[in-house]
């Protein structure tokens, strides 16, 4: 299991995707670039309900790599955010 910090780094960033990609989820990005269902606590409004997108071991067991080299890659994504963020305390070892 990915070990998410829920600390919404990936949540703030949605809004690189296309609008359509995003639409076809049900999500969507504010000005910011954050998905509209991140709620000030960095928890996610729909959690439970979330779509498949927004979960990283379930995006891990369809991606083309390996399920550690996917969980290491996003790790690695997770942690410049984090230090982006100014949330370096959160970093997630590898």
């Amino acid at each position: 299991m990915f070990p998410c910090t829920g600390c919404g780094a990936c949540c703030r960033r949605i809004g690189w995707m296309p609008e359509e990609e995003l639409s076809k989820h049900g999500l969507v990005a504010d000005a910011t670039g954050a998905c509209t269902n991140l709620l000030p606590d960095n928890s996610c409004e729909i959690y439970e309900d979330r779509p498949d997108i927004c979960r990283v071991d379930v995006q891990a067991k369809q991606s083309d790599v390996d399920v550690d080299t996917y969980y290491r890659e996003n790790i690695r994504l997770c942690n410049d955010w984090m230090d982006e963020d100014g949330m370096s305390n959160l970093k997630i070892e590898l």
